[in-house]
């Protein structure tokens, strides 16, 4: 056995989970699994301070599964999270990780989306639920949902919660959860409430800090200072530079990205803006444009970006470039943004904006990180032609999921039954709930709506939208 299965192997885990982690490509621990899987294989709570992409989904995943036992049929493990995306994806890579035990029944329980289907699901116990707080209170209510016997509750992304206003709920969920329990506390930050959790609910928290999971060598930083009024015409200099194929831009409100939207879109570009205000489908099928590359250019607050997986598609690599057009009030909030980009030994690029109105919250960023911050010319950007604005996909949806049994297969042979769409103008198909989406080829946008809405399924019409 080499050594970095040997890491692994110290846990005391089965022979079923070692050869399954190495067989998905776990072939070393983070530095996050190093410091917290030993404690949370002993059954320790733990507080641990990471950031995004620093491996702590795998982290608990593997503690969870570590203790769950199939053949009892009871809700073992809870995992709060902030949002249904992001509860999504923590699901997904437990169900990843649990295809070695057996049978483990993962279920999500967030908001944004209907309850009957999830009462409906609950009927059938689940040995794990992911969900979000509120959601998860409902059920809890309700009597929908039992965590009586549970012995395992994760906090994923504490203070992201705190922030969307999920404190009270979690206090009431942790209140009505087994006092006899391992308790997991994950936050990129640690506000006095997030604290005040930790030290009313968790026993004797091991505390863990990883200070970073990038390098100077994987992400180039540039900090470029601009003239009051002039950030939109720096934007499309670094823009038209860089040219990227992805690129994450930040604001610090909801106006400034809805305002920043229309002025790219004004510019011709292929632009989207997420924030608090919009409805989940519409989260949904932005994030989807974004990862499949039909809208290359995603706009955020850092509420609404932080959490979310949007690696995969046409982001296999990641994002090519953050750029901070407005400097975070909160310093940290600085190295949550750039580590967007050079994620997993990727390279990546992180350019912000300042003006001298800002010059202040440099100043707190270069304390934060303790390292004086070079300032770039933009002039040295050499003058390039305008960012290439030409998409290779575009995104239909359709009003069919998962819970339609809509199955990729489905949407591949309607697409592909009228012969004029072959296989090569298919790009990535993503199946949600009860929606789906597919990205195609530009130019055969009309014949896909035509012939995805043909597909059959008693009960409801398939309708096909761009």
């Amino acid at each position: 056995m080499d050594d970095n299965k040997t890491q692994f192997a110290s846990l005391g885990l089965n022979k079923e989970m070692l050869e399954h982690l190495a067989s998905i490509g776990y072939s070393e621990m983070t530095p996050i699994q190093q410091e917290a899987l030993p404690h949370l294989i002993k059954g320790k709570d733990i507080v641990a301070k990471a950031k995004t992409g620093s491996g702590k989904t795998a982290t608990f995943g593997i503690a969870i599964l570590h203790n769950i036992k199939e053949n009892l049929k009871t809700v073992q493990s809870l995992v709060i999270t902030p949002t249904r995306e992001l509860s999504e994806q923590v699901a997904n890579e437990i169900r990843k990780l649990a295809k070695s035990i057996g049978n483990i029944k993962v279920l999500v329980l967030s908001g944004g989306v209907p309850i009957r289907p999830q009462l409906e699901s609950l009927l059938h116990t689940p040995h794990i639920v992911v969900g979000t707080a509120g959601r998860l209170l409902q059920h809890i209510k309700k009597g929908s949902l039992d965590i009586s016997k549970i012995k395992s509750v994760v906090l994923d992304e504490g203070d992201r919660m705190l922030q969307m206003g999920f404190f009270e709920d979690m206090i009431e969920i942790l209140k009505d959860a087994p006092k006899k329990r391992q308790t997991m506390l994950f936050s990129a930050t640690f506000p006095k409430e997030i604290k005040e959790i930790a030290s009313q609910f968790l026993k004797d928290p091991i505390s863990i800090t990883i200070d970073t999971v990038h390098t100077e060598a994987t992400i180039k930083t540039y900090h470029f200072p601009v003239g009051k009024g002039g950030k939109n015409g720096a934007l499309l200099k670094v823009l038209a530079y860089f040219n990227p194929n992805s690129v994450l831009i930040f604001c610090n409100t909801k106006q400034m990205v809805k305002d920043l939207t229309d002025i790219l879109s004004d510019e011709g570009l292929k632009v989207q803006g997420i924030h608090g205000d919009l409805e989940q489908q519409d989260r949904a099928l932005i994030f989807a444009r974004f990862k499949n590359g039909s809208y290359p250019i995603l706009i955020a607050t850092d509420v609404a970006a932080r959490g979310l997986d949007i690696r995969g598609g046409e982001l296999s690599d990641g994002v090519d470039l953050v750029v901070n057009y407005e400097l975070p009030m909160d310093p940290e909030v600085y190295t949550h943004r750039n580590g967007r980009t050079g994620r997993a030994g990727d390279s990546g690029v992180a350019c912000s904006l300042f003006t001298q109105s800002e010059k202040h919250r440099l100043e707190a960023i270069e304390k934060f990180i303790s390292k004086k911050i070079e300032i770039d010319d933009l002039e040295t950007l050499i003058d390039s032609k305008s960012y290439n604005k030409e998409v290779k996909w575009a995104t239909v949806s359709i009003n069919g999921g998962k819970k339609q049994k809509i199955r990729k297969a489905d949407i591949l042979g309607a697409l592909t039954s009228s012969g004029d769409i072959s296989g090569d103008d298919v790009g990535v198909i993503e199946i949600g709930d009860f929606y789906s989406y597919i990205a195609v080829k530009p130019k055969k946008v009309s014949s896909a709506k035509k012939n995805l809405s043909e597909i059959k399924r008693k009960a409801f019409k398939v309708m096909a939208h761009l």
